[in-house]
């Protein structure tokens, strides 16, 4: 089975090391949504609705990366994979920024289509290519939130993203978001799966949290998060997470540890927003995550250089405020998982 690469390459490293002391000179994670356009109808997300309007395209996204140079991409929509230029997208990640990791969240509706771009993808050299596959329960929970036929569909891409796992040419995770839609849900759908994944282990499993937005997932008005069920299934699923330890599984066990105080409340840590990372939306505004609802300009008006907004005084600000926590909080993995890599000596490691 792959795994990330047990020796990071120095500039991933450096980037790391160096947010834990400062603001760095530009992200090196960004966060990028290349469409809103989505083929599902999920409960907890109104993506979906939004009109796609005139997107980056594979060129545009060529000079963002080619200015930011980043060391970890991650790749999200919508459904990204609606996208019929999503290959040279990849090839532009590789040829102007070669990253460190590149991950891309699905919702398995496009089997066929996730298989070919993706097997396109392994063959570019990319160093980590990680694949994530969005199933919130066993079939009937799981179609609930997500739609008929939704369940099916994501575990049949799911084994054969396993497929080219097996192969190493990328790792392949299942994204199971807790709400309070799927309470007590993760054991059933875990003994499910087997049946069909029959390999299939606790540290396959990629976790998130159900997080309102108004700027991306556009769901402000919709209530799925339940505190006490919640923090249930986040105790339930940790007590499952036993198997050998490994730098990807000490930050999905730190992301689990710290999903608690976030219920509570109690994060503690400094977050990484506009430190060391932001998100971009299809239409090149850049924000500082998914969650925080701040415009802070848009890469077509400064020439597709993220520094250039990075640098400006109103993004300084605005990181001043949120290192005040004056933000809305969150703990996705989009945004926690660099927070956990900047403060090393909070983290448990």
């Amino acid at each position: 089975m792959r795994t990330l690469k047990n020796i990071p390459e120095p500039r991933f490293i450096k980037n790391i090391l160096l947010s834990n002391i400062k603001r760095l000179s530009k992200p090196y994670k960004l966060t990028l949504a290349v469409t809103y356009k989505c083929n599902s109808r999920c409960k907890t997300c109104n993506i979906w609705r939004k009109e796609p309007g005139d997107e980056l395209d594979a060129g545009e996204i060529k000079n963002i990366f080619s200015h930011a140079r980043p060391s970890w991409i991650n790749i999200t929509g919508g459904e990204p994979f609606l996208r019929d230029d999503l290959y040279r997208i990849f090839k532009a990640a590789k040829e102007a920024s070669d990253p460190y990791i590149l991950n891309i969240t699905t919702n398995g509706m496009l089997k066929d289509k996730v298989a070919e771009e993706l097997e396109k993808a392994s063959c570019m050299g990319l160093k980590n290519l990680i694949s994530v596959v969005s199933i919130d329960g066993p079939r009937k929970t799981n179609d609930m939130i997500r739609g008929r036929g939704a369940w099916k569909r994501a575990v049949k891409t799911y084994n054969v993203l396993r497929s080219m796992q097996d192969e190493g040419k990328l790792k392949a995770y299942i994204g199971y978001t807790i709400s309070s839609l799927n309470p007590g849900a993760f054991p059933l759908l875990y003994e499910e799966l087997k049946k069909h994944v029959p390999d299939i282990r606790i540290d396959d499993f990629h976790f998130n949290v159900f997080h309102n937005s108004s700027h991306y997932y556009g769901n402000m008005g919709i209530m799925c998060k339940d505190v006490n069920s919640m923090m249930n299934d986040i105790s339930t699923i940790r007590s499952m997470r036993n198997g050998p330890l490994s730098p990807v599984k000490l930050l999905g066990d730190t992301y689990l540890k710290k999903m608690k105080d976030y219920m509570l409340r109690a994060v503690t840590m400094k977050c990484a927003a506009l430190s060391s990372s932001c998100f971009i939306n299809p239409l090149g505004d850049v924000y500082p995550c998914i969650h925080h609802d701040v415009r802070l300009g848009n890469l077509r008006d400064h020439g597709y250089d993220i520094k250039s907004i990075w640098e400006a005084q109103v993004t300084k600000d605005e990181r001043e405020r949120i290192k005040r926590r004056e933000c809305p909080g969150c703990w996705t993995p989009c945004e926690a998982y660099q927070t956990i890599l900047a403060n090393l000596l909070m983290s448990a490691f």
